[in-house]
């Protein structure tokens, strides 16, 4: 049972920060060369303001729907770790509950001073355990969290850095452009030209937004983070079956 909580609360995360994974797709690379495309040909160079505005006008307001949607996940994964730790918390302070009535049963039934010896040996060796396997799911969890967070910041980070790469790759190719026009240049060279810049620019952006996958990261992270937790829980079970197994004995004589 305390197995299964404790997989559900922690597991979810994983989900939540699987959504920033649509962040990467900077789908203002797709829209670059159809803005291009509004001033190509024989007519290029006389619109090319026209077109350079309209590229980096994309390249803007893509940029600011990707930063509220990051922060808006950002918030709600903050928000689904508090609930996970107040649910974790009323479940621990109900067991604590139950656990006491329990440890009230046993000393009534304890009829001798060596019984209630026995039931005041257990209730301390029982309190350890629960205080051990739980100081080390916590550290299990604060480890995990911080390894996503770090995650994030550097993938955030990264995409932050490329998306203002590719914004002054773009601003590189039109002036490039502008310039050619300006020296005469035939305006479907320049297009062509410019064309290419972009495409390059685009294709930069995407290896490297390719390189800043953290999915295989994040399952390590849980691995590990289940790993932990299991041995916390196989040792708490290990611990109680010793501590019933003496008290059984212990409650048993005459």
């Amino acid at each position: 049972m305390h197995k299964i909580f404790y997989t559900k609360a922690l597991t979810g995360t994983l989900g939540l920060i699987m959504m920033t994974a649509p962040l990467a797709t900077f789908a203002a690379t797709d829209t670059i060369v159809k803005n291009a495309n509004a001033g190509a040909g024989t007519s290029f160079c006389t619109n090319i303001d026209t077109a350079g505005a309209k590229l980096i006008a994309g390249i803007d307001t893509r940029t600011g729907t990707i930063d509220s949607k990051k922060a808006t996940r950002i918030a709600k994964l903050s928000e689904a770790r508090q609930k996970r730790d107040e649910s974790l918390t009323t479940k621990r302070a109900e067991r604590d509950t139950a656990l006491d009535a329990h440890y009230t049963a046993l000393m009534k039934k304890a009829d001798t001073d060596a019984k209630k010896t026995a039931v005041t040996t257990f209730k301390s060796t029982a309190d350890a355990a629960i205080k051990t396997r739980r100081d080390a799911i916590d550290a299990a969890i604060n480890t995990y969290r911080t390894g996503i967070d770090a995650l994030i910041s550097s993938k955030f980070g990264t995409l932050d850095t490329d998306r203002a790469t590719l914004k002054d790759s773009a601003n590189a190719a039109l002036a490039k452009a502008k310039s050619s026009c300006v020296a005469g240049t035939d305006s479907k060279t320049v297009y062509t030209t410019f064309k290419t810049d972009i495409k390059t620019a685009r294709d930069t952006y995407k290896a490297s937004r390719t390189q800043t996958k953290i999915s295989a990261d994040i399952k390590a992270l849980g691995t590990t983070r289940k790993a932990s937790v299991d041995a916390a829980i196989a040792k708490f079970k290990d611990d109680m079956t010793a501590a019933r197994t003496a008290l059984k004995a212990a409650l048993s004589t005459k």
